[in-house]
């Protein structure tokens, strides 16, 4: 079993207001879950969608014991608690027309036993640190990752900020499920909105995850204002988890 330290935080940086939002908690079985969503379609639609995401998954996971269920049930209930709230972003967007463009992407950790789940819709980011490596878990929805798979779609290469996957009443969504064995005695996990890893080279991630005299609280601050510092024009939001045998 592992036990784990938390924390996050989120700025509104160079934007004028915050559309991204994050939580992180336990459910009434004592699973840990923690989800980043960077909302978008104005600071009013982008804003609720991105709390939206985060409520209703709440909501759909709160009452799971997954400790005794096998994996491939754990990803069904997952990939259902996805299709309940595309189909409640419908929703919303049919009774507010308001927020008919709204969308959110959504990137979300579940840790049962010594195994990390990962669900990801749109280009937020989860990324594992142990020792001295650093690895992405998800993978971005975007045009520049699709360029870098497919040379058919070569000329969109760089093209990060155009998603090719996100949650809304109107959006094209392809939803990633991720199983992590967490084999090390203890290592990291780092949740990221692309306000904060679009801004920082791995060697950075590196040398603040690594420092061990320093608090959850110090690293996830110190992350934030580099990435502001190296020019970020988003908002920015980043969860950092550090678990232990």
């Amino acid at each position: 079993m592992y036990k784990f330290d938390y924390y996050g935080k989120t700025i509104t940086g160079r934007r004028l207001k915050n559309e991204d939002s994050f939580y992180i908690f336990k459910n009434k079985y004592e699973i840990l879950i923690a989800i980043v969503s960077d909302g978008m379609g104005g600071h009013k639609g982008g804003a609720t969608a991105s709390k939206s995401v985060i409520k209703i998954i709440k909501r759909e996971l709160n009452n799971f014991n997954f400790i005794n269920m096998n994996e491939e049930k754990i990803k069904k209930i997952l990939l259902t608690s996805v299709r309940i709230l595309q189909k409640d972003l419908k929703r919303i967007g049919k009774e507010f027309p308001q927020y008919s463009d709204m969308g959110s992407t959504m990137n979300m950790n579940v840790f049962v036993n010594e195994k990390l789940f990962t669900v990801n819709v749109g280009d937020s980011r989860t990324q594992s640190f142990i020792k001295k490596e650093l690895i992405k878990i998800s993978e971005d929805h975007n045009l520049g990752t699709l360029a870098e798979k497919d040379e058919r779609y070569a000329h969109y290469r760089g093209q990060s900020n155009i998603l090719t996957s996100s949650l809304g009443p109107n959006k094209k969504t392809t939803v990633d499920l991720f199983v992590t064995e967490l084999k090390s005695k203890n290592g990291y996990i780092l949740m990221s909105s692309d306000g904060v890893h679009n801004f920082i080279s791995d060697i950075s991630w590196m040398k603040i995850i690594k420092s061990k005299s320093k608090s959850n609280e110090y690293k996830v601050s110190k992350v934030i204002k580099t990435a502001y510092e190296n020019g970020s024009n988003d908002n920015i939001t980043f969860i950092l988890i550090r678990y232990e045998r």
